[in-house]
């Protein structure tokens, strides 16, 4: 609101001191919401301009307050750092603050403003400046690890779940699609869950410049051209705010300088104005455009003809300042190919003009199109473009008249008739190449004319003074140039008449361009190009509308100031001469909700029907029309088109008798409506439609084609000059050190088609993991608990540095089995720190779908959305692409690869910068400060393309310069003890050296000659193919020959055709060009269909039916009985299959791929013959039976892959067995050597009898966890073995308790305790407690029976140390000061005896907060521990 205005009589009442005292940051802490920007100049004059989203953050006063440390003094001050992320190092500000003026400040706004009514000042301030304390020691399974991040405010650049409230303002209503109830309406999450799934998204269509904004505008035009036809005119008028010298004036003016005159200012003085009154500016734009678009475009004089119909939409220069786009329907206004091509061309010429005007006799105009219609002779960079010259077209071709120019592929034999026949002006004399010209006019000569005319123009030694001498010099005609440019062009244009002189000049209409004296400006005849800008944003369906709706708010763009004003100020946007009414029809038409606060009044006093909870509709208007010939007869479109909605305001500001057309009631108490005077709306019905043929097919092949490569470069070509041009001065300037610039949230990546991410859900039961934690190795162990603290510590508030393990081991050492064990714990302990525990912290993937499947994973291309071809430098996703995957990975924290041999460096590359992009971390962060565990064995086959991660020598290595090892030794798949310790020396076995005699005996043991149906291994393709093919004509009869159906896009139609041919280059090829099936053949998936049910590139099954089509000899459907049961089952769920089939059946469907560069696309099945396979496609499988051929093996570890598929020495089978194919790669030995150990080694006990391991632990049942302690190595290493809360009874216990060289002993809580308080009384009746100790058998152990009582308590003394140790278990129950005196009486038996003691056992107190039984021990001088 301006200071002078009506509203407030013209009067602004002073900020109060309260306010007034405060600084930014202060403001900040007691506002409402917090709004996050970046500021930026724009180029050409430096407006200012928003770079990137604008997001309003709620902020909570009460903890903002809150979070503020006590102070003594009211008048301290605190530092206080406003962040935009807390992620980010930087700060947006950094400030004191003095909490009497926020405490002032909020006062004062309780009392004055409604919004603060429910704010309460926090009087106490508790918080103190550590807020970090540790918690308590406590059970995993009842006691939740806290965190000090759970007030942490939302990453400000999404917005989660509970800021959609925001979008839902009191008094709105929602648009919708499907039927729903005011139940529905009313419940804030059915309301979030409806815009997820685009249900009301047309509740943003009223907000001013949003994408559906757009849409909706873009429908009003298509109604306009269906109702009215194609525009005549395009024209784009461009503010010319720096040469208007009025504007920068009256600024002044306003400022009170009347002296300086805008003659005086240099341009960056006019330009420091402008940017200084953004308002002012853009206003004055408004209303000068408004004024020119009523008295000179509309007025009597017609400067382009009589305008009957307009539409204009307002857009923002690069440098921040507005232009209008128009189309202008002009009456009886001739129409290309209805109208003879002369009367057309006389309407163009009457209007349009290239010509450069005389200095000499209009100097005015001169200096204008001089200024502003010239293209640059030197030619910018942004003319540059895929090698052209010119991306605009210019200089444009010199013509001696104006013509219409149409395609013309065939010759015309007519034209050149009359040239030969001397119709032309072109004699026999004349240069001889002309008469070629004539006789055979190709393309290429074609092409070759044109070139000339360029050349001529570009020779600045030479210069025509008209047309007819250029075409002259290098041998043409005009009538021969027509005709090239027929050859050549594509469409329908209009060549207009230049003389050489007017080549660098765009079109234009000079009375306009004399009365508006525009900064730029482009006009032209619109045939196709009103079309392009009709339907230029296309027409989208609700997901994708929404989706462009985030776009604008989240991608990288700058909005102006001037851009800002006119959203603000409700200046128009857009206009149009008529009037658009859509009419919701068809079986689930669009409804419009009541506001939200009426349907939760309405459901408080009574159930409300369905029915009542939408607004009134034209079609439920048009119901209640009222009786009589003249509405019976009235149809829908017409009613709507005739008649408009009265408010409720002009039905009583207006008396009815005063109308020009009287208000009409309606039936049903639906208000009123009166007939159209002013203008006749276009109404959407086929009805009024016009050239609707036309219109679709040019909508179809938008949608289809996509829009015209540099077309507003031939519509408007200085405009979109500028903008080029801005673009790149903007991004040389532009530096955000919050963001890092190699991997900007910019360019989207074409080959991805879907970033949409559904990550599995960890389905493991509590049984199920603790089982599988019971059989981790000791290896596996070490590795499992540093990963588990990793994931405490994260809990408790550490913060502690990311890990990046390797973990690796020869085949069958349980590397998977770890992977699922790990996953099972962290994701169990993560969950407690994340805002939601279904939120995801742990990502299972690997490179391939089979090894994704065989850990329940996801392949890491489609979990990063990281392309299959993607190619260095790393090209990071688009903004709609990242935003969809940072949903789902924003709380990532762990990060699993497994199979990590199959990865390169270019894939780790994109790993890492996918993570950094996800998280926004800076390019010192790698893989974003996410943890990787990443698992495999560098001895298998490295990546097909690329080299192993191990053996790289980049400058910039990601794996040797983050990663630590952690090798697995004891194999767990193979039971066969003399087998495995074969595969670990085949393993590691150098080139040239000999195999000991026991691994050749063993292996030319399995060279048994026996024919098999197991699946064999081959290392080249030739012998598998040669075996597969033997194999189907062996086993199966009647043969299916499929040869699959490339397609490739015409370029005229946009249509896809039939190739006859298969495609000759192929990429990507996972489809092959032809297979060959039967029933009963072994196949294999080529291609992963569905990650999460199996269906992956590279498993096993077998044909079990082929649905052939009679007449086609191309399968409708396969059906596959897969190796694995589990592979499938879902998609079989849902698919009908015939009962007929054998059970298991699987359908597999033919397949689509763009496999050709050129856009090509392949059907055909993911299939192909699967009883042999190649070494690199068996690689992370296991079976139980294979033939392996030894004979062709090529490389390294390729003979060690092939054997150790098997998990028994029966199960293998050896063709053609040679030494000299076993061997390894030894630079990857001595790569994995040089890796720094993530497992140091464990400290190795003394041989001396004086030392002893203790270790204390409450157990909370041992019956359920005995399996736990003995299946944990940490456990049966340690001597002394001390437990509370067994929850034993007195009985002899039902099961096993007994470890392996322990000793037990064991105190129930019922002998601990009497009857003496009644706190011990009720203790002595309560279940669970007790404690216990397993001593090695080896150890001097005795029990000491002291007289205590009232104490859960073992004492016992181990004599050849001693040493005498206690250990107790306090219930939380146990009243401390009872407890203090039996522990009082423990002490002073404990100090008669000699030696050493030990105090240990839980307590539950905290002794890190305060604790008056750690006093108690401190008192009596004992260390504590």
């Amino acid at each position: 609101m301006p200071a002078e205005a009506v509203v407030n009589n013209l009067d602004l009442k002073t900020i109060p001191n309260e306010l007034k005292c405060l600084n930014d940051l202060e403001e900040h802490l007691v506002a409402l919401h917090i709004p996050f920007l970046k500021m930026l100049a724009l180029p050409r004059g430096g407006q200012k301009g928003v770079h990137g989203p604008v997001v309003c953050v709620p902020s909570s006063v009460v903890e903002a307050t809150s979070f503020l440390p006590r102070i003594e003094s009211e008048d301290q001050t605190i530092r206080v750092k406003l962040k935009r992320k807390l992620t980010y190092k930087g700060h947006y500000q950094f400030k004191c603050v003095k909490k009497r003026h926020v405490k002032n400040a909020l006062v004062y706004l309780q009392k004055n403003n409604k919004w603060y009514k429910d704010i309460k000042f926090n009087v106490d301030w508790e918080n103190t400046l550590s807020r970090n304390e540790d918690n308590e020691n406590s059970s995993d399974e009842e006691h939740s690890e806290t965190s000090d991040t759970e007030n942490e405010p939302d990453d400000v650049h999404g917005m989660s779940s509970q800021k959609c409230q925001l979008l839902f303002v009191k008094g709105n209503g929602i648009a919708l699609g499907e039927k729903v109830t005011s139940k529905v309406l009313t419940n804030r999450d059915k309301l979030i869950e409806i815009i997820k799934n685009d249900e009301g998204y047309k509740f943003m269509t009223p907000i001013r410049g949003t994408p559906p904004y757009w849409q909706a505008t873009q429908k009003d035009i298509f109604a306009m051209i269906r109702q009215l036809g194609i525009p005549t005119w395009f024209c784009s008028f461009s503010s010319a705010d720096l040469r208007w010298k009025e504007i920068v004036e009256t600024i002044l003016h306003e400022q009170g300088d009347y002296s300086t005159s805008a003659n005086d200012l240099d341009w960056s003085q006019k330009c420091e104005i402008l940017r200084q009154n953004p308002v002012t500016a853009a206003r004055m734009f408004d209303h000068r455009f408004h004024y020119f678009l009523t008295h000179v475009i509309m007025s009597s004089a017609r400067p382009i003809g009589h305008i009957k119909d307009y539409f204009y939409r307002v857009e923002f220069q690069q440098r921040g300042s507005p232009h209008t786009h128009c189309l202008f329907w002009v009456e009886n206004a001739p129409i290309v190919d209805n109208d003879a091509d002369d009367k057309v061309i006389d309407f163009v010429d009457k209007y349009v003009t290239c010509n450069m005007p005389s200095l000499e006799e209009d100097s005015e105009l001169h200096e204008i199109v001089n200024k502003v219609q010239k293209h640059s002779t030197r030619h910018s960079k942004s003319c540059k473009k895929k090698g052209t010259n010119c991306r605009f077209n210019f200089p444009r071709p010199p013509c001696t008249r104006s013509f219409i120019c149409r395609s013309d592929n065939g010759t015309d034999e007519l034209q050149l008739k009359n040239v030969l026949e001397g119709d032309s002006d072109v004699t026999d004399d004349e240069d001889s190449d002309m008469g070629i010209h004539k006789l055979s006019m190709t393309k290429e000569s074609a092409k070759k004319i044109l070139g000339n005319v360029w050349k001529a123009l570009s020779d600045n030694q030479k210069e025509y003074k008209s047309v007819d001498s250029l075409f002259l010099d290098i041998g043409i005609t005009q009538e021969i140039f027509e005709k090239a440019n027929r050859l050549l062009t594509k469409k329908t244009s209009v060549v207009l008449k230049r003389q050489p002189n007017d080549v660098w000049v765009n079109q234009y209409n000079a009375d306009l361009l004399r009365c508006w004296d525009v900064y730029k400006r482009e006009m032209g005849l619109l045939l196709d190009h009103a079309q392009k800008e009709a339907t230029k944003e296309g027409n989208v369906d609700a997901k994708k509308a929404l989706k462009q709706l985030g776009n604008v708010y989240l991608q990288n763009r700058e909005v102006s100031a001037q851009e800002a004003v006119y959203r603000v100020c409700n200046l128009k946007l857009k206009q149009a001469s008529r009037k658009v009414q859509f009419i919701p029809t068809g079986d689930n038409p669009v409804k419009m909700s009541l506001p939200f606060e009426v349907i939760r009044k309405q459901n408080e006093c009574a159930i409300v029907d369905e029915d009542d909870i939408w607004m009134t509709s034209i079609v439920d208007r048009y119901k209640a029309r009222p009786d009589g010939q003249e509405f019976d007869m009235l149809c829908l479109a017409a009613f709507c088109s005739e008649y408009r909605v009265l408010s409720t305001s002009e039905m009583s500001n207006v008396n009815n008798e005063k109308r020009k057309n009287p208000a009409v009631t309606l039936k049903n108490n639906l208000g009123h409506m009166q007939k159209r005077s002013r203008s006749e709306p276009a109404v959407k019905s086929s009805l009024f439609e016009k050239e609707a043929d036309a219109i679709d097919t040019a909508s179809k092949l938008l949608d289809e084609c996509g829009q015209l490569e540099d077309a507003w470069a031939n519509i408007c070509p200085e405009t979109e000059s500028e903008r080029i041009e801005c673009l790149e001065e903007a991004q040389k300037n532009t530096n955000d050190n919050e963001y890092d610039t190699s991997i900007p949230d910019l360019e989207e990546q074409p080959q991805i088609s879907d970033s949409h991410v559904v990550v599995p859900s960890c389905s493991m039961s509590k049984i199920e993991g603790h089982s599988m934690l019971r059989k981790l190795n000791v290896k596996q162990s070490e590795i499992f608990y540093k990963i588990r603290q990793w994931c405490l510590d994260i809990n408790n508030g550490l913060n502690p540095d990311p890990f990046f393990v390797f973990v690796t081991g020869g085949a069958g050492t349980g590397k998977s089995h770890l992977i699922k064990s790990v996953y099972y714990e962290a994701t169990r302990i993560l969950a407690r720190s994340l805002p939601n525990p279904d939120d995801l912290s742990v990502l299972l993937t690997a490179p391939t779908g089979v090894a994704a499947f065989n850990i329940g994973g996801m392949t890491v291309h489609s979990a990063l959305s990281i392309p299959v071809n993607a190619k260095l430098p790393y090209v990071p996703l688009g903004n709609d692409k990242i935003n969809s995957v940072r949903c789902k990975l924003n709380t990532l924290q762990i990060l699993v690869i497994d199979e990590i041999s199959m990865v390169d460096h270019k894939l780790l590359a994109y790993i890492h910068g996918r993570l950094r992009q996800i998280k926004q971390t800076s390019s010192h962060s790698p893989f974003g400060n996410v943890c990787v565990m990443a698992c495999g064995d560098f001895y298998q086959l490295p990546p097909v393309k690329g080299s192993s991660l191990c053996l790289g020598n980049e400058v910039v290595n990601l794996w040797n310069d983050n990663f630590m090892i952690a090798e697995l030794t004891e194999i767990m798949r193979q039971k066969d003890v003399a087998f495995a310790e074969t595969l670990n020396r085949l393993r590691i076995h150098k080139k040239g050296e000999a195999l000991s005699s026991i691994d050749v005996d063993m292996l030319e043991g399995r060279e048994t000659g026996e024919e098999s149906d197991a699946i064999h291994i081959f290392g080249t393709n030739a012998q598998v193919n040669a075996c597969n093919v033997m194999m189907l004509h062996k086993l199966c009869t009647d043969p299916v020959y499929i040869e699959a159906q490339d397609y490739t896009k015409n370029a005229k139609t946009g249509k896809l055709e039939r190739n006859q041919n298969p495609h000759k280059k192929v990429y990507m090829n996972l489809l092959p060009e032809s297979i060959t099936l039967a029933t009963g053949a072994r196949v294999q998936l080529t291609k992963n269909i569905d990650v999460s049910d199996g269906l992956v590139n590279g498993v096993f099954g077998t044909v079990s039916h082929i649905t052939m089509i009679p007449g086609n000899n191309f399968p409708s459907a396969i059906y596959v009985i897969f190796d694995n049961a589990k592979v499938g089952e879902k998609l079989r769920k849902t698919s009908a299959i015939s009962s007929a089939l054998p059970e298991n059946s699987t359908i597999i469907k033919v397949n689509e791929d763009t496999v050709a560069p050129n856009g090509g696309i392949r059907r055909q099945f993911p299939l192909k013959l699967a009883w042999a396979c190649t070494v690199h496609k068996v690689q992370g499988l296991t079976v139980s039976r294979a033939v392996v051929n030894l004979k062709k093996i090529f490389t390294s570890g390729q003979a060690y892959v092939a054997l150790s598929r098997v998990t028994t020495l029966s199960g293998l089978i050896v063709q053609e067995f040679k030494q000299s194919a076993i061997y390894c790669n030894e630079k990857v030995q001595a790569a994995l050597e040089n890796m720094p150990k993530f497992i140091t080694d464990s400290f190795e006990q003394s041989s001396t009898n004086y030392m002893c391991t203790f270790i204390m632990h409450n157990i909370q049942g041992l019956q359920s966890h005995i399996q736990d302690i003995q299946n944990d190595n940490t456990f049966l290493v340690s001597d002394i073995i001390c437990l509370t809360e067994t929850w034993l009874t007195d009985r002899e216990p039902d099961f096993d308790i007994q470890l392996n060289g322990f000793s037990f002993n064991h105190k129930p809580r019922r002998l601990s305790y009497n009857i003496t308080t009644d706190n011990t009384a009720k203790l002595l009746d309560q279940c669970h407690g007790g404690v216990a100790v397993y001593a090695k058998r080896n150890k001097s152990f005795k029990i000491l029976n002291l007289p205590i009582s009232n104490m859960e308590c073992l004492v016992f003394c181990l004599t050849d140390l001693n040493l005498t140790a206690a250990v107790i278990y306090r219930p939380a129950s146990y009243q401390i000061e009872i407890f203090r005196e039996s522990l009082l009486v423990l002490l002073e038996e404990l100090d008669k005896q000699q030696g050493g003691t030990i105090i240990m056992g839980d307590f539950n107190q905290n002794i890190l907060v305060s604790s008056s039984i750690m006093k108690l021990m401190q008192d009596t001088v004992l260390r504590s521990v």
